[in-house]
């Protein structure tokens, strides 16, 4: 089963989203998501460098977070667990009322926010998008930057907020060039982008540096493997998409 189909050179996936997508069934999605990650205990790993960056660079300090396309809130979820289990094994008070989290999502999805009672030990505000003037601390992007419509001109929004970290997490990007495709999700076919690392870079330029580089391990057709790619030329596959942390310079 293919699940990537088609190249296109395009600046802007709304010359391919000719056949709209359903919200809805996302927000179905995303609820069987949500409830699944309420009932799990996380460990003390998380699926994102964010924790880790809370607790090494930001311990005790207050710290404004900007995660943008929250989704199935897996960073809320994991960050109340981990940061609580931290705490607990240090025999330390809590550091958690200290972080305020700005969840960004799509309206529909919002609602489905509004019905969950969140922990007491953040400051949640929920956004249907960020403010640019907003200054943050770390900016955190999961699985979802190769979704936005025009990546070059939300990244330089995104650099305004001056944050100190800026998390790429999970991202589809290798040493490529850039390109667009079509990802099959059930009956519809989503755009998407493929993006060189190298231009990636580029983006962040000359104010930030990147830090960190490294695989995220993906889960398809039930089972961890390689991005299915094989009907696509060597010279655009990716093995794995990609954890990016990029440090603002002094």
């Amino acid at each position: 089963m293919k699940i990537f189909n088609g190249i296109f050179r395009i600046k802007n996936l709304n010359i391919l989203n000719q056949q709209r997508f359903n919200n809805n069934i996302w927000k179905k999605i995303l609820v069987k998501r949500i409830n699944k990650n309420r009932k799990i205990n996380y460990p003390l790993i998380s699926s994102s460098p964010l924790s880790v960056i809370l607790s090494t660079q930001f311990y005790n300090k207050k710290v404004k977070v900007l995660d943008l396309g929250s989704g199935a809130l897996d960073i809320y979820f994991e960050l109340n667990s981990i940061l609580s289990n931290c705490s607990k094994l240090n025999k330390e008070k809590n550091n958690l009322k200290k972080i305020t989290l700005d969840l960004v999502e799509l309206p529909i999805i919002l609602r489905v926010y509004k019905e969950i009672k969140f922990s007491k030990k953040f400051k949640i505000n929920l956004l249907s998008s960020f403010n640019p003037k907003k200054k943050y601390d770390i900016i955190h992007i999961s699985n979802s930057l190769h979704y936005f419509e025009e990546p070059k001109k939300l990244i330089n929004l995104l650099l305004k907020s001056k944050a100190k970290y800026i998390i790429l997490n999970s991202t589809k990007v290798g040493n490529i060039k850039t390109f667009v495709t079509l990802q099959k999700f059930y009956k519809y076919s989503i755009p998407i982008w493929f993006f060189s690392i190298k231009d990636l870079v580029k983006e962040f330029m000359p104010n930030y540096k990147l830090v960190f580089v490294s695989n995220y391990l993906h889960k398809y057709f039930g089972k961890f493997s390689k991005l299915p790619m094989k009907n696509f030329p060597k010279k655009l596959r990716i093995d794995h998409t990609k954890t990016l942390i990029f440090e603002k310079k002094n």
